[in-house]
């Protein structure tokens, strides 16, 4: 409660805790800790209950690969038809979604966790605004 009291009174920047940290924030299972959640950083579609045991059996699929069975080029594939429409990862990409350079560094269940269910947080900034009452009638969408 304490970093969104601080978060709330403007001491910290909203920013400054990302998608890695809110997930832990709402671990705490407190209805008014997930709406303040909400309030500040957008909709969480995390159903945890349903995907929790899914993310430790692929994390713990992913520790018991060996090393030599990864491809790093196997993601470098789909990125360009499926990501880099919204995402920027390095240099390649549109800076729509959220940027993916760095992801990884956050270490294997993050990472997992964003491949497996990429709409679990869906930041304030990224979120669609819908305007539906126009002078000429018409319903406008966008970011």
């Amino acid at each position: 409660m304490a970093l969104l009291d601080a978060v709330s009174a403007g001491r910290l920047k909203r920013d400054q805790l990302t998608a890695f940290h809110v997930p832990a924030a709402r671990r705490i299972e407190n209805a008014a800790v997930d709406r303040r959640i909400t309030a500040t950083w957008g909709r969480m579609n995390r159903s945890r209950f349903e995907k929790q045991a899914r993310d430790r059996e692929a994390g713990k699929d992913v520790q018991r690969a060996p090393l030599w069975a990864y491809d790093a080029g196997a993601g470098q594939r789909p990125f360009p038809e499926l990501c880099a429409t919204c995402h920027r990862l390095g240099n390649e990409g549109v800076r729509l979604g959220p940027e993916l350079t760095g992801a990884g560094k956050n270490g294997i269940r993050y990472f997992l966790e964003n491949v497996i269910d990429p709409d679990a947080v869906i930041g304030a900034d990224f979120q669609m605004t819908t305007v539906d009452a126009t002078k000429s009638g018409d319903v406008i969408s966008g970011w």
